[in-house]
C-alpha cells in the first residue's frame, strides 16, 4: 500500500509539474528562511549552557536608589567579591572579572592594544568550564603576574613556538609589568557571554591598581558571579542582601544600595549592563520568530491552496479508489503523505539554500551562525521534525477536504466545489497577503525610524571628525604640544579633547551643590577649550571657554539648557557650583567654578536615551579622546598628517583611529540588523505569497477557459478579460489591507517605544502597502490573464 501511494505521488508531481514546481519552490524558500532564522535562534538561546555549573551560576547586579529612580547595573567593584564570601552564608565561591579594555601588551617586537584582557580569581576554572589545553588549571592563576592565553592569541604573539614559561609585557598607561603565561585555554565556545583572550591572575591588580582600588573602589569595571551550593535556593541568599549590602557597601551618594542575583542562563539576554562582553536582544528574536511563522504559514497556506483547487484532476482518483473499497482514513493518510514528500523533498532544496543565503544572513545579523549537520544533531532535528511539521500542516486541510468527495457524484461527473472549500481558500488568500502586507508597512516603518535617528539635528556636527583614544598618560601630559603641533596643519581645522566619545560613550557623574540645592547628582563632561568650537555646538548666551582668561582652565563651568530646568535658573550666568564627590559617607570636594556660558541642548548620549542636562568641565588630567575635525576635501592626507605627528612624539601606544560619524552609526548596529531582518523576510513574503497566487491564477484561468472563448466570440476585449480575472483576485487583497493595517499599527508602536526621538505614524504609509501588494498581486495575475485572453477561441472551444 505505501508503494502504491508514493508511486502515485510522484506521478503526480510528474505529470502537473507547473504546480508541483510552485509547490516545492514555495515550501522549501519559506523553509529556508525559517530554519535559518531558526538556527540562530537556538544558537542564542545556547549561550552559556555549556556550563556544567550553568543553574548555580549567578551575575551580582548592583541595585542604586534615589528617590524613585532605580539603577541596575552590572559593574560592582573588586571589594565586593570577598566581603559576601566572609559575610553571607550559602556562596560556594565567588569569581571577580575586571577589565579595562585597551591595554598595551608586546613581546618582542610584536605589540598589540588588546580589548580582552581580564584580570579573574583563580576559582575561575572551579566555576565555569574553561578548559585548559595547557598548563594546570588549578594552579594556573595561583601566582600574581600569571596569566593563561587562548590558543589563538597564542599564535598571534608567538606563532608555532610553545607559549608556556614565557612573558608577556602588560603596559597600562605609563606602568609596565611581566606576566608569566602559565596555561593555554581550549577554545572558548562561541556561545559564550564572557569574551576574553587573556585571563590573568586577580591578585596582580594589587601592585598594579592600588589597595585603594581592591578595597574602596566600588564603580570599577568588575563584574562579580557567585557559585551557590546544588540544590540552594537563590531566594535565600536574595533575602539576605539587603542588610549586607547596607553594612558593607559604600552608598556613594545614593539613597540606598541593594544587589540582585541574575541568573546565568539570563545574562546574555537580561543583563542591565554595562555588559562584560557579548549580549542578546530577546525583542530581536521575537520579531525574527514572528517574520520567520509568517514565511512559513504562507507558504503552507500556498500548498493548501493548489492542493484543493486542483481537486478536480483527483475527483476520479479518488472516486474509484472508494469503489473499490478505500475508507476514508486511507484517504487521508494518502494525502498527507503526498503532502510529506513534497516537503521533503522541498527540505532537500531548502538545504541548498540555507548555504546559499547564510553569508548574507550573517552579514546582516553580525553573527558568525555556522551550521554543520553532521556535528550538530540539534540542527539535524530541527530540519527533520520541520519538514515533517509542514507535510502535516500543509496537507491536512487538502487531505480531509478531498477525501470527503462522495463517489457516486464524482463518477457521475457531477462534481463542484463546495462553498465552504472556496470560502476557505478566500480566507487563506486573505491572510497570507494580511502578513505580507503587515511586513511590508512594518519595514517602510522602520526604515524611516533608523534614517530619522541617523539624519537627525544632533545639536553638534559629527561630520569629518576622527576620534583618537588616549590609552597613555604620557598623551595627557603632552597634549597641548600635540595639538599645537597638529593645528600647523592647513588640512587639521579644529582639535579637542574630552572624557567621552559623544553618541558613542557615558559621560561621567557627579554631585553638584548651588546656592538653592544641594547634591543634585549630575553628568559631567571633561573638555578642553575648544570643545564646544570643534563639534560646532551653539551658545546660547554668555560665552565659551577662553584660553586668554587663565582662570577658566580650573573655574569656569558651561551647562546646557535642560540644566537650567534642573537647577530652576532662569538665566543661569554667574552662578556658583560646588562639584563634589561623595564615598564612605564624606564629601570629597572636586571643583568650584562659576557658569561663564549657556548651551543649547545637544545629544551627546544615543538617540535611545532622552536629553539631560550636563555640566562642561576642563580637567586635562580626564581626557580619554581627542576628537580632530579635518578637511574633508584632503581626507587622507590629514590622516597621514595626524599618523606622522603622533609617531614623532614617540608614544608607547600606537596611533589607532575612527571616525566619529562611524562610532555613532555602529550603535545603532542592532537596529540595522532588525531593519536588514525585516526588509528581506517582506521579500521572501511577498515572493512566496506571489507563487502561490500565480498557481492559483494559472488554475483559475485553466478552469474558465471555455467561459473566457465564449466571451471572446461575443466580442469581449482583451483588456475586459483580465479585469475580469483581476478582479476576484484583488477584492481578496483589498480585504486583506483593512486587517493587516491594525496588525502593523501595533507592531511599529512596540517598534518605536525603544527610541527617544520617534517618527510619527502616517496613513501614507499603509496605503503603500496595500498599494504595493495590490500592484504585485495585479501583476502575477494579469501575466496569466493576458496569456488566456489571448489564446484563440477556435482552440479553447474545440471538443476534447
Amino acid at each position: 500500500m505505501f508503494k502504491n501511494y508514493l508511486k502515485v505521488a510522484f506521478r503526480n508531481l510528474r505529470r502537473h509539474k507547473v504546480y508541483s514546481l510552485i509547490n516545492i519552490l514555495g515550501l522549501s524558500i519559506g523553509m529556508a528562511c525559517f530554519l535559518l532564522i531558526i538556527f540562530y535562534i537556538q544558537f542564542q538561546r545556547s549561550y552559556d549552557n555549556f556550563h556544567e555549573n550553568r543553574k548555580n551560576i549567578y551575575q551580582v547586579v548592583r541595585v542604586n536608589m534615589r528617590g524613585e529612580d532605580i539603577d541596575r547595573r552590572v559593574n560592582t567593584g573588586a571589594p565586593l567579591a570577598p566581603l559576601m564570601l566572609e559575610n553571607l552564608s550559602g556562596i560556594d565561591k565567588a569569581v571577580r572579572f575586571t577589565c579595562f579594555r585597551g591595554e598595551l601588551i608586546g613581546h618582542g617586537e610584536k605589540r598589540f592594544i588588546e580589548r580582552h584582557f581580564f584580570f579573574a580569581d583563580e576559582s575561575v576554572f572551579d566555576v565555569f568550564n574553561f578548559p585548559l589545553n595547557q598548563g594546570d588549571s588549578d594552579t594556573a592563576l595561583e601566582d600574581p603576574f600569571s596569566v593563561v592565553i587562548t590558543e589563538e592569541t597564542a599564535q598571534r604573539y608567538f606563532g608555532d613556538d610553545n607559549p608556556l614559561d614565557k612573558t608577556l609585557t602588560y603596559q597600562l598607561h605609563a606602568k609596565k609589568f611581566d606576566f608569566k603565561i602559565t596555561g593555554v585555554l581550549a577554545e572558548v565556545p562561541r556561545n559564550s557571554h564572557l569574551e576574553f583572550d587573556f585571563i590573568a591572575s586577580y591578585q596582580s591588580l594589587r601592585a598594579i591598581a592600588g589597595e585603594w582600588f581592591m578595597t574602596k573602589h566600588w564603580d570599577s569595571p568588575t563584574w562579580t558571579y557567585v557559585l551557590l551550593p546544588e540544590g540552594y535556593e537563590s531566594g535565600k541568599l536574595e533575602q539576605l542582601l539587603p542588610d549586607f549590602s547596607e553594612r558593607h557597601v559604600d552608598k556613594w551618594s545614593f539613597a540606598a544600595v541593594s544587589h540582585e542575583l541574575l541568573p546565568l542562563e539570563d545574562v546574555y539576554f537580561r543583563s542591565p549592563g554595562p555588559d562584560i562582553g557579548r549580549s542578546g536582544n530577546s525583542q530581536f528574536l521575537f520579531v525574527l520568530t514572528i517574520i520567520s511563522a509568517f514565511i512559513l504559514l504562507i507558504a503552507c497556506i500556498n500548498f493548501m491552496n493548489l492542493s484543493t483547487a486542483r481537486s478536480g484532476s483527483r475527483a476520479k482518483e479518488i472516486g474509484l479508489r472508494k469503489v473499490i473499497g478505500a475508507q476514508r482514513p486511507q484517504l487521508v493518510r494518502q494525502f498527507i503523505g503526498e503532502s510529506l514528500v513534497n516537503s521533503f523533498l522541498a527540505m532537500i532544496l531548502a538545504i541548498f539554500l540555507v548555504e546559499l543565503f547564510l553569508p548574507t544572513f550573517n552579514n546582516f545579523i553580525g553573527g558568525e551562525l555556522k551550521i554543520n549537520l553532521l556535528k550538530n544533531s540539534a540542527y539535524l532535528l530541527t530540519m527533520l521534525l520541520t519538514a515533517f511539521v509542514v507535510g502535516i500542516l500543509a496537507g491536512s486541510y487538502p487531505a480531509l477536504f478531498l477525501s470527503s468527495f462522495k463517489p457516486v457524484s464524482v463518477l457521475k461527473g457531477r462534481l463542484r466545489s463546495g462553498g465552504s472549500a472556496v470560502l476557505i481558500r478566500k480566507i487563506l488568500v486573505v491572510g497570507q497577503f494580511v502578513m505580507s502586507i503587515a511586513l511590508i508597512a512594518s519595514s517602510v516603518f522602520v526604515f524611516q525610524q533608523i534614517n530619522f535617528i541617523k539624519n537627525r539635528e544632533l545639536g553638534f556636527n559629527k561630520n569629518q571628525v576622527i576620534t583618537i583614544p588616549i590609552r597613555d598618560r604620557s598623551v595627557r601630559e603632552r597634549y597641548e604640544l600635540l595639538k599645537n603641533k597638529w593645528l600647523q596643519d592647513p588640512n587639521i581645522l579644529a582639535v579637542t579633547a574630552s572624557s567621552m566619545e559623544p553618541g558613542v560613550t557615558s559621560q561621567n557623574g557627579i554631585e553638584v551643590k548651588t546656592r538653592d540645592a544641594d547634591d543634585i547628582d549630575m553628568g559631567i563632561i571633561y573638555v578642553d577649550h575648544d570643545y564646544v568650537r570643534t563639534l560646532e555646538i551653539e551658545l546660547a548666551r554668555g560665552r565659551d571657554f577662553s584660553k586668554d582668561i587663565s582662570t577658566d582652565a580650573t573655574q569656569a563651568i558651561l551647562v546646557n539648557e535642560a540644566a537650567l530646568e534642573v537647577f530652576g535658573w532662569e538665566d543661569g550666568l554667574g552662578q556658583q557650583m560646588e562639584l563634589y564627590f561623595k564615598r564612605e559617607g564624606k564629601i570629597i570636594p572636586q571643583y568650584q567654578g562659576t557658569v561663564v556660558g549657556i548651551i543649547r541642548n545637544f545629544n551627546f548620549r544615543d538617540l535611545t536615551t532622552p536629553m539631560q542636562p550636563i555640566l562642561l568641565k576642563i580637567d586635562r588630567s580626564m581626557f580619554y579622546y581627542t576628537m580632530i575635525r579635518v578637511n574633508s576635501s584632503r581626507l587622507n592626507e590629514s590622516i597621514n598628517s595626524l599618523k606622522r605627528t603622533w609617531r614623532e612624539f614617540q608614544f608607547d601606544y600606537p596611533f589607532e583611529f575612527t571616525f566619529l560619524e562611524d562610532d555613532m552609526n555602529n550603535v545603532y548596529r542592532n537596529t540595522d540588523n532588525f531593519a536588514a531582518v525585516t526588509r528581506y523576510g517582506t521579500f521572501w513574503a511577498i515572493l512566496i505569497s506571489c507563487l502561490g497566487l500565480f498557481g492559483l491564477a494559472s488554475f483559475s484561468v485553466e478552469k474558465r477557459t471555455k467561459e473566457i472563448g465564449i466571451r471572446k466570440v461575443l466580442g469581449a476585449s482583451v483588456p475586459g478579460l483580465i479585469r475580469l480575472i483581476n478582479i476576484d483576485f484583488l477584492r481578496l487583497v483589498a480585504l486583506a489591507n483593512i486587517a493587516a493595517w491594525p496588525l502593523a499599527y501595533y507592531a511599529v508602536i512596540r517598534f518605536l517605544q525603544y527610541f527617544a526621538y520617534r517618527i510619527s505614524i502616517q496613513i501614507w504609509v499603509f496605503l503603500l502597502a496595500g498599494g504595493v501588494a495590490i500592484l504585485v498581486s495585479l501583476f502575477t495575475v494579469s501575466f496569466q490573464a493576458l496569456k488566456a485572453a489571448r489564446a484563440n477561441p477556435v482552440d479553447t472551444l474545440r471538443y476534447e
